[in-house]
């Protein structure tokens, strides 16, 4: 999202003006046959009336002090008429903009389900926890009322073995509810700390 801000600012500068300006700085020098005019009359040059040599120190001598400087200088102003390829590309990297922010918040929403989900399935196997230790109690508190009551002779040892059966399922149950428990805890510390990419 920082790479499209900076696109975006980039192509926002691309969509304005260009001016640009432009000095070029040169050395001339003349050399070779001169013909030597006399004064014409109008648009016509005059008569040829002599020559003059100049030899390659000469045209030297015309660079060296800068004799015949030739200089120039433009400023140039334009501006698209119409849609410009630059602002295609502004209108592109901005509805990446608009795409990436949609991903950021959809990977929050996911999160906070994620984490919300993991919340909730903490309480619940809390609840587990409670409802099957008050059931292991109640399997106990059941076998001990068998256990008197075969030791008084009012019971079979049927009903005994069902009462230590159902005591170790209540234990197997309470195990299992604590152990999700635990689980569902370190889940949620996960959701919780884990980086988004």
């Amino acid at each position: 999202m920082e790479a499209n801000d900076i696109n975006i600012r980039f192509l926002k500068d691309q969509t304005k003006p260009e001016v640009t300006a432009r000095f070029d700085y040169g050395l001339r020098a003349i050399g070779g046959v001169q013909f030597v005019r006399a004064p014409g009359i109008g648009l016509s040059p005059g008569e040829i009336i002599g020559e003059q040599h100049r030899g390659l120190g000469s045209v030297l001598g015309d660079l060296l002090t800068n004799d015949f400087p030739a200089w120039t200088l433009s400023v140039n102003f334009s501006k698209p008429i119409g849609r410009s390829s630059q602002e295609a590309n502004l209108a592109r990297t901005r509805l990446q903009q608009t795409k990436s922010e949609t991903q950021l918040k959809n990977q929050e929403l996911q999160v906070t389900t994620q984490v919300r989900q993991a919340a909730r399935e903490v309480v619940t196997d809390q609840q587990r926890v409670q409802t099957t230790r008050a059931s292991r109690e109640f399997a106990e508190r059941r076998l001990e009322a068998e256990q008197r009551k075969f030791a008084a002779g009012t019971s079979t040892n049927f009903l005994v073995f069902q009462a230590q059966r159902d005591l170790a399922q209540s234990r197997n149950n309470e195990l299992r509810a604590i152990l999700d428990y635990n689980q569902s805890k370190v889940d949620l510390e996960t959701v919780q700390e884990v980086p988004l990419r």
